[in-house]
């Protein structure tokens, strides 16, 4: 019997999924879940920000029925799912399927054949935020007709790290930005992902304090990026390479006098979305120009050079916030090959002191 693919069986469930909903979509909703108290009050009380608020008299009672059938495990959760359908109805809203735009909003309008597809192939095939928001949309659907998400089985894999002329390309857009806002935030979240190995929830954390020039013994100095998360602490030094991106972000940020406890994403407030709001933000002269800038892979970049340039695994663990060398293991097929004589020095020359004699 022959193996599908992962790719067919997406396909596969998607189809059977679709052929499900088909069926249900005249049958009428399933019933509500219960969620927890906590849960239901933050479902309740959630307001949008943005775009999104001009249309919530008509969206908000869908999107609170769409969120409960979503079933979020946290109230965090449910904030997410909530922001992420607040985004699609506003949208869903002002299409041309609905009879009358100045109703709220109903299920089969949200439930239409083909909408979430329209939808998604108006945005970048590389808009996680676009993907995720699918996501969450096509579940709390599915569950609103009876209908299970079925799992896909997970293969774990590691974001593929910039190859070749992708470094410069990616830092090149971060110093052209046309506005002191973007260009200052993109050389922040480019710096210190490529430079120090910040992901996305790192980088929402680092105040201007966090960055201080450390001397060296025997002349000279480094940048250091102090990590934190509340119950965990690190630093990491930015690579020489990359010093210069973060030195103009600083430069712009003292400039501005953003002060020291700043943040140097953002402002004070939600720190959820930050990053990737500052990466949407970013432009090119032309659309077909700008390179899809991700944390994951920039990190990924970072960790493989560090593997390369020698630095011992529990330095790069540390200064990483790794737990686990699961990462380390994956992203070992980027690195390259080193000569098989220059191993076997390398071994040969191991201490040997704890064997036992003879």
């Amino acid at each position: 019997m022959k193996t599908l693919s992962r790719a067919a069986r997406v396909a596969e469930g998607k189809r059977k999924h679709a052929a499900a909903l088909g069926a249900l979509r005249h049958s009428g909703p399933a019933p509500l879940p219960v969620l927890p108290p906590e849960i239901e009050a933050t479902i309740a009380a959630y307001s949008p920000q943005g775009k999104a608020v001009k249309s919530w008299d008509l969206t908000a009672p869908m999107c609170r029925t769409l969120a409960r059938y979503y079933r979020p495990k946290s109230p965090e959760n449910a904030r997410n799912v909530m922001w992420h359908l607040s985004r699609y109805l506003e949208w869903v809203v002002s299409q041309p399927h609905r009879v009358d735009v100045t109703a709220a909003l109903r299920l089969d309008e949200v439930d239409y054949p083909n909408l979430l597809d329209l939808y998604r192939s108006g945005r970048s095939a590389a808009d996680s935020t676009a993907a995720n928001l699918v996501s969450f949309v096509r579940r709390a659907v599915q569950r609103s007709q009876g209908v299970e998400p079925t799992p896909v089985p997970h293969t774990r894999s590691a974001s593929v790290p910039l190859q070749g002329p992708e470094v410069p390309v990616v830092v090149q857009y971060a110093h052209q930005q046309r506005t002191s806002t973007n260009r200052r935030s993109l050389c922040f979240i480019v710096g210190l992902s490529l430079g120090a190995g910040l992901d996305g929830h790192d980088l929402a954390l680092v105040r201007r304090h966090h960055l201080v020039v450390f001397p060296v013994p025997g002349g000279g100095d480094v940048l250091t990026v102090e990590v934190t998360d509340g119950t965990a602490t690190r630093v990491a030094v930015v690579a020489d390479v990359m010093r210069p991106t973060v030195e103009l972000a600083l430069a712009m940020h003292d400039e501005i006098g953003r002060g020291a406890g700043a943040y140097v994403l953002g402002t004070e407030g939600n720190r959820r979305s930050v990053v990737q709001t500052a990466i949407r933000h970013a432009r090119a002269a032309r659309p077909e120009d700008r390179p899809h800038v991700s944390c994951p892979r920039m990190r990924n970049t970072w960790l493989v050079a560090a593997m390369q340039a020698g630095i011992p695994v529990r330095e790069v663990m540390q200064a990483a916030g790794l737990k686990y060398a699961t990462t380390l293991v994956d992203l070992q097929g980027y690195c390259d090959p080193l000569d098989p004589a220059y191993v076997a020095t390398l071994f040969a020359n191991v201490h040997r002191s704890w064997r036992k004699a003879g």
